[in-house]
């Protein structure tokens, strides 16, 4: 990428300028020189803000780099013109600002970015979202912004800095400019790989001295690598024992082999020797049961013609026992028709009888009708005798009453003969007189409740009848 033109409207201490950078030639060096504060910074500044949308330092913003000499209706951009790969672009950026409208209320631009590509080109490409810008710049140039920084520019005071630095200074400069713990963490990586290398050479070692302890035939204080040549002179020594007998195995396998199919064709001649014998044995009884399969062959021709004539022997059968079934429901009908002639000559006897007792049951049928018309007349019959019944009930518990009565008036009589005798023994006929007058009233209201129990009673025994 080689920069040919940058222009600042409103930028840092510029009000309206324009940098070319053709004049220089084919000059590969140029210094850009000036007291403090005069802008140098703001022209990479401002290059970077072009190509990326950022500044060189992180802690200056685009929006904070607008001129404070700017007019209020005078807007702050950054225009960028450069040459890649031999085609020529331009890129303006705005910030994120505030203007003075026509109405000269305040108004908020939000940043904006205008890519146009190449300017060579009658209808060349242009490029309005911001996303879409950055992709394309940063992909053009392969470089991000962090990059950028990092190899095409030195940030203003790190150089003299980093020469009158010591070198660990220095160091700490160069990684803190260039960015370099990506390669601070791979050395760091391959520090620690090490460190594992040697920790596992160091568990080989270890491993290996407590091979030759285990070892006992070969010599433990040899070299490392004298005691491996022995151990794999030994190994080429067994491994060809091993070879030996894992021949010897085979061919002890093949006689084994042998020997067992040799076995197995011995047992099958006996055990086919053992099978003749039975068939003989076999033959000799089937010769002297002949008879006996003779007389066994004409019953399985007595059942072959018990079998070809199955059906004709059951439909026969069948055809008995449906016969004598008949025969039955027959017997059965017949009784059952005697039955009902009897039951018909009972009914008709009955029937005679009945039409006989028609003037009794007319008779008995109008005694039940008066005796209908009488069904209240027992109903209060009824309640008539559970009337008496109940005042039975309290007449015998006037009885009870009476009797205990009777029993209290004899008592008192008693009583009265004695207060008399008493009386009379004493001289004290007056309040002897009042006891006795008082008693005898108690008697006749005694004697005139039972008269009226006993007119009651006489009362509703007349009522009942």
């Amino acid at each position: 990428m080689r920069p040919l033109k940058i222009e600042l409207q409103n930028f840092g201490p510029y009000e309206h300028t324009v940098i070319d950078f053709t004049e220089f030639g084919k000059r590969s060096l140029f210094l850009v020189a000036g007291n403090t504060g005069a802008g140098k910074t703001t022209i990479f500044d401002a290059m970077c803000y072009a190509l990326f949308g950022k500044t060189t330092n992180d802690q200056r913003s685009a929006t904070a780099l607008r001129s404070d000499f700017a007019a209020p209706d005078q807007e702050t951009k950054v225009t960028f013109t450069f040459a890649h790969q031999g085609q020529t672009y331009q890129v303006m950026r705005r910030p994120k600002q505030t203007l003075i409208g026509r109405r000269g209320r305040p108004v908020d631009h939000n940043q904006a970015v205008q890519l146009i590509y190449p300017l060579e080109s009658d209808q060349p490409h242009e490029v309005t979202k911001i996303k879409e810008a950055d992709t394309f710049i940063t992909d053009l140039l392969n470089l991000t912004r962090d990059q950028f920084r990092q190899i095409v520019l030195l940030p203003q005071g790190k150089f003299r800095q980093f020469l009158d630095s010591d070198s660990n200074t220095k160091e700490e400069l160069l990684r803190d400019l260039f960015n370099t713990s990506v390669y601070e963490q791979w050395a760091q990586q391959l520090k620690d790989q090490l460190t594992d290398r040697k920790r596992g050479l160091a568990d080989q070692a270890t491993k290996l001295q407590s091979a030759k302890e285990n070892v006992t035939t070969v010599d433990a204080e040899l070299s490392n690598d004298e005691w491996l040549a022995t151990v794999k002179s030994q190994l080429v020594n067994l491994r060809q024992k091993l070879a030996a007998l894992s021949q010897q195995e085979v061919e002890q396998q093949a006689r084994v082999n042998q020997l067992t199919k040799r076995l197995h064709d011995e047992q099958d001649l006996q055990r086919w020797l053992t099978e003749l014998a039975k068939t003989k044995q076999v033959a000799k009884q089937l010769t002297e049961q002949r008879a006996v399969v003779a007389k066994q062959q004409a019953q399985l021709a007595d059942l072959q013609w018990f079998q070809d004539h199955q059906v004709t022997y059951r439909q026969w059968q069948d055809g008995e026992q449906e016969l004598a079934k008949q025969r039955e429901q027959i017997t059965k009908l017949a009784a059952q028709l005697q039955n009902l002639d009897n039951r018909s000559k009972n009914s008709e006897q009955h029937y005679q009888e009945l039409v006989a007792k028609k003037p009794t049951m007319e008779k008995l049928r109008d005694q039940a009708s008066e005796l209908s018309k009488k069904l209240p007349l027992f109903a209060e019959l009824n309640r008539l005798q559970a009337q008496v019944k109940g005042d039975q009930q309290r007449l015998t518990a006037a009885q009870q009453q009476r009797d205990a009565d009777q029993k209290r008036a004899a008592e008192l009589n008693q009583q009265i003969a004695e207060v008399t005798a008493q009386l009379a023994a004493h001289g004290d006929l007056a309040a002897a007189q009042r006891t006795l007058d008082q008693q005898q009233r108690h008697y006749a209201d005694l004697q005139q409740a039972q008269q009226t129990l006993q007119d009651r009673q006489t009362a509703r025994k007349e009522a009942v009848k």
